[in-house]
């Protein structure tokens, strides 16, 4: 637990960063119906293409997939795949549709 001396601190600023420019990509695009973010993770290490602390990878779901309320069912595909590179000056973003 934090003491009263140092106060927790949460860095979500490049999380939003990232889904900030995903939307901007994703606007430039027809999309056939309206989707959700359920998904943000900063691929630290360890994936392919190897990335790091500024990869993020954003997930978004058809929201006609999404139940309505917690004991629904989600519905399976749809989704798109974001991967951002917030150190990149040439802002490579790539968008991959799921099954």
């Amino acid at each position: 637990m934090a003491s009263s001396e140092t106060p927790t601190r949460l860095h979500a600023e490049e999380c939003l960063e990232a889904i900030e420019r995903a939307l901007r990509v994703l606007a430039g695009k027809t999309l056939e119906e309206p989707f959700r973010l359920v998904g943000a993770i900063n691929l630290l290490k360890g994936f392919s293409p190897p990335s790091g602390p500024t990869v993020w990878q954003l997930t978004f779901k058809p929201e006609r997939l999404i139940p309505s309320d917690a004991t629904g069912i989600v519905g399976a595909g749809g989704e798109l795949i974001v991967r951002i590179d917030l150190a990149r000056a040439d802002n490579p973003v790539s968008v991959v549709r799921g099954e």
